[in-house]
């Protein structure tokens, strides 16, 4: 009996059994650690995301803007315009010092950035021009070469619009709204800018009468104001 415990076949199999429980030793060690660290990582982003919707909730994307744009944004809600595409051409930064471009039919005002990004920088290419499908297809140089035309974008697929929305979202965010892409200018539209561009002047003269118009568009004005 005390033979076969101390047998050579047996001390190899015990020094065997050794080795496994030494190999499983490290394995739960190693699993323990592994464990602990994505416990770690799944704390850390539920405390982020309790973070975040804390956050969207006591300030909503709509309200955290800046003081600037907030004054740019009364500024200018009582001069939104019209622009056709050809008119829009001419808001550059080179013909006219303001720099005008459109996204899915609203044109914004990006003159504060032009001498970083618009006029002499990465997307000094979207400078007067309408950005829609240039965005939504994410080819920068295959379509601005419309000067005259306006798109009407009805060939992009879902996935297109929802990214053109995306980016119309992100720069209603950043640049204040200026006006509207037409393909045409209506009667009605440009009546109205007369007669705003009218009462804008008004300020600088004594009375309505030295103004050079028929009486019954002098009354229309006045009644306006």
């Amino acid at each position: 009996m005390n033979k076969w415990v101390t047998s050579p076949s047996c001390r190899v199999r015990f020094k065997a059994t050794q080795d496994v429980d030494v190999h499983l030793g490290v394995a739960n060690i190693l699993s323990w650690f592994i464990q602990i660290c994505l416990d770690g990582l799944f704390c850390l982003g539920s405390v982020l995301l309790s973070l975040q919707v804390t956050w969207r909730a006591m300030f909503p994307i709509s309200r955290r803007t800046s003081p600037n744009r907030e004054l740019n944004s009364a500024h200018y809600t009582n001069d939104l315009r019209s622009f056709t595409v050809k008119e829009l051409r001419q808001y550059d930064g080179l013909r006219q010092c303001n720099i005008y471009f459109a996204i899915n039919g609203k044109v914004f005002d990006a003159t504060n950035t032009g001498g970083i990004l618009y006029l002499d920088g990465p997307l000094s290419c979207l400078s007067g021009r309408d950005a829609s499908r240039a965005l939504a297809t994410y080819s920068l140089d295959q379509h601005l070469a419309s000067e005259c035309e306006m798109d009407d974008l009805s060939d992009l697929n879902p996935l297109q619009m929802d990214c053109l929305n995306q980016w119309e979202i992100q720069y209603s965010e950043m640049y204040p709204c200026v006006g509207m892409l037409v393909k045409n200018h209506q009667p009605c539209a440009l009546q109205h800018e007369c007669i705003k561009k009218i009462r804008a002047s008004l300020d600088k003269l004594k009375s309505v009468d030295e103004l050079p118009l028929p009486i019954i568009l002098r009354n229309k004005i006045l009644s306006c104001g």
